[in-house]
């Protein structure tokens, strides 16, 4: 309509606005023609169904006698040990409440305020120099500027408007076993299952640091003083409306989102302020020396779980035709073999946006890597340009890298409620943005082609398709890399960019329900569901069941839909002009919102901001170089140190995939770096955007809070 070619005018003066625009027209045209072949396939009418109209508890199970049932009646009861009853989700009247209920447990790995004495340590730093002055006139306070070495942290939550927060607890262990409830706005005041759907709020949980200061109030009464608190941040975590409503409980210890470099804080586990992972890498091999392989030690984790009181009914599973797209009697043993292993996330047929049965192998195959924008000392804008002879990226580390940066977007958001549907390699990439199959096939397919064309990157290593359940996202996609000599299996998550030995017991993934290559796909048959658990050897059939066996080869005709998922990608360049246009947007934006946020005098430290943007050149490079990233947060304190005499600072810098401003501004307040009562305080912000091919781009926002110290 008008109204939305005005809002496209608006959105195309500037470099963002342009970006987001074209994004959204690929999305409306690509959904509407989705949408198109849904309302053919699904034309048939649905029934309503009993559980509709008539809410009642599930009936017992006569099938079969189950002497176990009738002997529960006899057994003791145990106060101490309850037993667990399955929840029945509940429809609501409009009167009614419905609350998002949060138990926060404790956290894990807390960073603690550095001291004084943190300043010589890290690995082959200047450790026998004695620290400088940072208080008075010889200067200011380049940590916490309170209590060295401790912390008192609290977990923050937020839904749209509501707020809550547990109270502060000492230590880098704290522990809360608080209940928290935020109550859940219906859109249009209903708790209808189809504008449940639609909801695209999420809870965002926030680790904060609460610093009690003591200051003079009045000038006037120097002795006079009062005790006011700051919160400072120190990770978060962004939870879907969707996947609790969807999964009904998200419950576990979950890893929670820190910013690499923390100026003031350390991990206590840590043996250097490494910078991205950390650890001691230095005798491991392949993918298990990447930098983006999660460290324990440098990672904070919160245990929690969020579930929705009552429960409340989800949409009415869509009534799918008959399938179409493979034969009939590969689609019957394929239907058989997910039925066989339904306990667990076993999915071997895909549907297309054609509304089409695919193999889940047929989207598995080597696919060439996009060219690579880092050549030489500095970025190159050689391709950015238009250069065509750009090589493409050569290791693991940059494929995980570009396939973590293009956003991410459920289907169950765009779709209106249809099935679950897989989009292309080259679909994904032209719709820039997908959910976890379209991520992990994309990583897939990339470490495959480098397996096979860049022996000395990834050569020795296997690469599957992991389907399973991870404690956020519920059912999920993974991929998995296993060395063939030494047998190491790392996991990765491809939507995030992080990797996980299979031995971590703290990984996301818990469930392993099936992994795929090109040629077959096993299930799980295993005791064992958790990936620290499992034998991975798939030529044992009573370990992981094939699809394709002897009596059921794997079919090799080629069918017209192999034309569609190609090897080789078609790749735009990102327009040079546009990293520029969207640096200086976002720096403007920064600066606006910094004074509408906080609504008093806000005054900006041009001078740190030109040493925060110098910092962050070599930001993007230090993500995939772990030698590059070492002692980083120790750099950033050097190199700030004469700008920030007489101040405590805190801050640091965050990173985020490129969707839109509004996102990117919605991040930097959550982190609550700008609430700051000392009217005299400064801020420093700079931008730092990272173009890669097919408009994907990463942003580097650093924000600094410069606090005057009390004389």
């Amino acid at each position: 309509g008008e109204d939305d070619e005005d809002e496209d005018d608006g959105l195309a003066a500037s470099a963002a606005g342009a970006a987001k625009q074209k994004r959204l027209r690929n999305m409306k045209d690509f959904f509407k023609r989705v949408r198109a072949n849904n309302a053919m396939l699904f034309a048939k009418r649905r029934s309503t169904q009993l559980g509709e109209v008539v809410k009642e508890g599930p009936l017992p199970d006569i099938r079969g006698l189950d002497l176990s049932k009738i002997l529960e009646f006899f057994e003791p009861r145990r106060a101490l040990k309850p037993k667990a009853h399955e929840r029945v989700r509940t429809t609501l009247g409009e009167d009614k409440a419905c609350y998002v209920y949060v138990q926060v447990v404790r956290c894990k790995n807390v960073p603690v305020r550095r001291s004084l004495d943190d300043r010589g340590r890290g690995r082959g730093r200047r450790s026998d120099r004695s620290p400088r002055g940072r208080r008075g006139s010889d200067g200011g306070d380049l940590d916490s500027g309170v209590d060295g070495g401790l912390v008192r942290s609290r977990i923050g939550l937020q839904f749209g408007n509501a707020e809550k927060a547990t109270e502060s607890q000492p230590g880098s262990a704290p522990r809360w076993n608080k209940h928290l409830k935020l109550r859940l706005k219906p859109p249009q005041g209903t708790f209808k299952p189809e504008h449940l759907a639609k909801i695209t709020t999420d809870l965002v949980i926030t680790l904060e640091d609460e610093v009690v200061k003591e200051v003079v109030a009045d000038r006037r009464y120097p002795t006079v003083k009062t005790k006011t608190s700051e919160k400072r941040f120190l990770g978060s975590l962004s939870i879907p409306f969707n996947t609790i409503y969807t999964n009904g409980i998200v419950d576990g210890l979950v890893r929670l989102n820190t910013p690499r470099i923390n100026l003031g804080y350390r991990h206590t586990h840590s043996a250097a302020d490494a910078g991205a992972g950390g650890g001691d890498r230095s005798s491991a091999i392949g993918d298990a020396a990447s930098p983006a392989i999660v460290s324990e030690d440098t990672s904070t984790y919160v245990h929690l779980m969020v579930t929705l009181e009552p429960q409340l009914p989800l949409p009415p599973a869509v009534e799918t035709p008959a399938p179409k797209g493979e034969k009939r009697f590969l689609i019957a043993h394929c239907q058989r073999f997910e039925k066989a292993h339904s306990k667990r996330y076993c999915r071997v047929l895909a549907t297309d946006m054609q509304g089409r049965s695919v193999l889940l192998n047929r989207y598995l195959m080597a696919q060439q890597p996009p060219p690579d924008p880092f050549q030489g000392a500095d970025l190159s804008l050689e391709w950015l340009e238009g250069g065509a002879d750009q090589p493409v990226m050569d290791n693991i580390d940059k494929v995980v890298r570009y396939v973590s940066l293009i956003p991410f977007m459920e289907d169950s958001m765009t779709l209106s409620g249809a099935q679950e549907m897989w989009c292309t390699s080259q679909e994904f990439l032209s719709l820039g943005a997908g959910d976890w199959e379209e991520h992990a096939i994309l990583l897939a397919n990339y470490m495959t082609w480098l397996a096979e064309n860049r022996p000395a990157s990834g050569g020795a290593w296997d690469t599957f398709l992991i389907l399973g359940r991870a404690v956020v996202e519920g059912d999920t996609v993974y991929v998995m890399r296993r060395h063939r000599t030494s047998e190491e299996v790392v996991l990765w998550n491809a939507s995030t960019g992080e990797g996980y030995p299979s031995t971590d017991e703290l990984c996301p993934l818990r469930e392993v329900g099936m992994i795929a290559n090109s040629e077959n796909c096993w299930a799980n048959v295993q005791a064992a569901a958790e990936p620290w658990k499992l034998s991975w050897d798939i030529t044992n059939a009573k370990l992981w069941a094939p699809l394709w066996t002897r009596g059921m080869p794997k079919p090799t005709e080629a069918t017209a839909w192999d034309d569609r998922q190609r090897p080789i990608l078609e790749y735009n360049p990102t327009p040079a002009d546009f990293v520029e246009e969207l640096e200086n947007e976002i720096n403007m934006m920064l600066r606006q919102e910094f004074r509408r946020w906080r609504r008093k005098v806000t005054r900006t430290n041009n001078q740190v901001a030109s040493r925060l943007k110098e910092l962050l050149d070599r930001m993007e490079r230090e993500t995939l170089n772990k030698d590059e990233a070492a002692d980083s947060a120790m750099l950033h304190l050097d190199n700030l140190e004469k700008s920030l005499r007489g101040y405590t600072v805190h801050g640091f810098p965050l990173n985020m995939q490129f969707r839109d401003l509004d996102t990117v501004m919605r991040t930097v307040k959550n982190t609550g770096v700008h609430e700051v009562e000392n009217e005299r305080a400064q801020f420093a912000h700079a931008c730092r955007v990272f173009a890669y091919p097919n408009m994907v781009a990463s942003i580097w926002v650093y924000v600094v809070a410069l606090i005057p110290e009390e004389p």
